[in-house]
């Protein structure tokens, strides 16, 4: 069985300060920071914030199929809409798992001409292949963010509730379960 690990807000904002932390002790100053979409996303703009770089965008890999389930491999969904070359790129996502979604899209910022690539996650998972310069903990646990409260809904059914018995305002889930239930009749309605 797949054990779960719920991350509120305040933790997030938590792991998020501790990188950012990590990051200036390093004296290191990006040009860009760069989200990976869809996960990395909010807290590269968090951590952009804090070190007021002024300048952010994304990049969109794609690798896992569903909770609890990866892709074969990791693919450049879409391509970073500024150029990188010849600049400093912290690269941000929020865990690195097997590190298959990090390390393609280093390589990716890399043949875009990026000049120093440096990345930062919230979690990492003991067995990543890719560990990341900067980040906050380590865990083993399947960890649910709260921005992706609507899919965990989707893909476990029922037993979203176990997955997410760590949301204190249980009203919160139940409202988006019954926005997820009504967007689905809408789309099965003729």
């Amino acid at each position: 069985m797949v054990e779960f690990k719920y991350l509120t807000w305040d933790d997030i904002m938590d792991l998020t300060i501790k990188v950012s932390e990590s990051i200036i002790k390093d004296s290191y100053r990006p040009d860009v920071v760069v989200g990976i979409a869809r996960g990395g996303v909010v807290i590269a703009k968090i951590i952009e914030d804090i070190l007021g770089i002024g300048n952010m965008s994304s990049v969109e890999v794609k690798l896992y199929k569903g909770i609890g389930k990866r892709g074969e491999e990791a693919t450049i969904a879409q391509p970073i809409p500024i150029s990188v070359r010849g600049l400093r790129v912290l690269l941000v996502d929020d865990i690195s798992d097997t590190g298959a979604t990090l390390s393609a899209a280093y390589d990716y910022l890399k043949g875009q001409g990026a000049l120093d690539i440096r990345t930062a996650t919230l979690m990492i998972k003991p067995w990543t292949r890719f560990k990341p310069n900067y980040y906050a903990g380590e865990t083993t646990a399947w960890v649910i963010f709260p921005w992706e409260l609507g899919e965990t809904i989707r893909e476990l059914g029922d037993g979203a509730e176990v997955a997410l018995s760590g949301v204190r305002d249980k009203g919160i889930v139940a409202r988006i379960r019954r926005l997820v239930l009504d967007m689905a009749v809408r789309q099965t309605s003729p």
